[in-house]
């Protein structure tokens, strides 16, 4: 960059000297390098021997200086006389030509998260020495996109529909210094889960005691495995209690399976129950569901006479035939065959 001043003198400007020392260690520029002795170069005058001029000297600061140093500068007029200025001026400057560095972790879209039900989501960023910011959709827009004072948090409106969503980063230091672009990633998801099959079906009979209840979830990403709990997912019997079981969930195939401790009972009707504090990766809870199955009955039932007892005489006209029937599930009919021993 350029060094550039005016210099005046009653009788005319002959010279004007610059010095320019580095701060941090009191070297001074020769030209080419910064050197211990003590040096001065020699600026290029718009009017020589003029009594009132600019001058000017181009200095280039070594790639080494590029971090925030901190130079002197001072710039000494000559007459034609060989008069000096013994008051001449100086002026202190910084020399950055370093963006501000941006690591993996250093932009974040809500905190590293994976997933968002929500259009809205906040912006982190912890970016050593970045004084502005902006942030894009695309790469692309983010040339055009003005900087806006930096902050540790920021918040933006993602673009529907569900699905990966990008937003690109870039920070700047105070003296404007660009950083490289950087960019982190979401997955908008706005849709609840549902249930792609259950087992048994519902509405099954004839289930074996054995069965194992299962459900596999429609969701296009992933569920929240720790929301299915035996709280959340859960099966009871027609009296109502709740069947203790054993609950894995398999996140590969999004299958949740309950194995229940003992045998279920034969011939019983039992209900599973899906609640809706059931949700996928990006919170969003799954509608309540429940459906119902019953298992296989194979015990026969009991049936004895009341009357007539085995062997006895019936001398009245007509009579009634009574007994009682048992079931441990349930009777719903007794037949009753009267066959004449005489003829069959």
């Amino acid at each position: 960059f350029n060094i550039n001043g005016m210099a005046t003198d009653a009788i005319g400007v002959s010279t004007v000297t610059v010095s320019i020392t580095r701060d941090s260690d009191g070297f001074t520029w020769d030209g080419a390098a910064f050197t211990v002795a003590p040096t001065t170069v020699t600026s290029i005058l718009g009017v020589p021997g003029g009594t009132s001029t600019s001058f000017s000297y181009s200095w280039s600061p070594v790639p080494s200086d590029d971090g925030d140093q901190t130079y002197t500068i001072v710039a000494t007029a000559v007459d034609t006389s060989d008069n000096a200025d013994t008051s001449p001026p100086s002026v202190n400057v910084t020399v950055d030509r370093v963006a501000p560095s941006v690591g993996a972790s250093d932009f974040l879209i809500d905190n590293d998260a994976t997933y968002t039900a929500d259009l809205s989501v906040e912006l982190n960023s912890s970016v050593t020495d970045a004084a502005w910011m902006k942030f894009a959709a695309t790469q692309g827009a983010l040339a055009t996109s003005p900087y806006v004072a930096y902050s540790s948090t920021d918040t933006t409106d993602l673009i529907g529909p569900d699905g990966l969503k990008v937003i690109w980063a870039q920070y700047a230091d105070a003296a404007l210094n660009d950083s490289a672009a950087t960019s982190d990633t979401i997955i908008l998801d706005t849709t609840s889960p549902s249930t792609d099959s259950v087992s048994p079906s519902p509405g099954a009979v004839g289930v074996g005691t054995g069965a194992t209840v299962e459900v596999v979830f429609d969701e296009t990403n992933e569920m929240d495995g720790s929301s299915i709990t035996g709280t959340t997912f859960y099966l009871k019997n027609s009296s109502g209690t709740t069947i203790t079981a054993t609950l894995i969930y398999t996140p590969g195939t999004k299958t949740a399976e309950l194995t229940p401790a003992s045998p279920l009972v034969e011939g019983e009707t039992y209900t599973a129950y899906l609640t809706s504090d059931i949700t996928d990766g990006a919170g969003n809870p799954g509608a309540p569901y429940s459906w119902s199955f019953t298992t296989l009955d194979s015990s026969e039932p009991d049936a004895s006479f009341i009357e007539p007892s085995d062997g006895s005489t019936i001398t009245t006209s007509s009579f009634n035939i009574n007994g009682m029937a048992t079931d441990a599930i349930g009777v719903s009919t007794v037949t009753v065959s009267i066959t004449r021993d005489s003829d069959g």
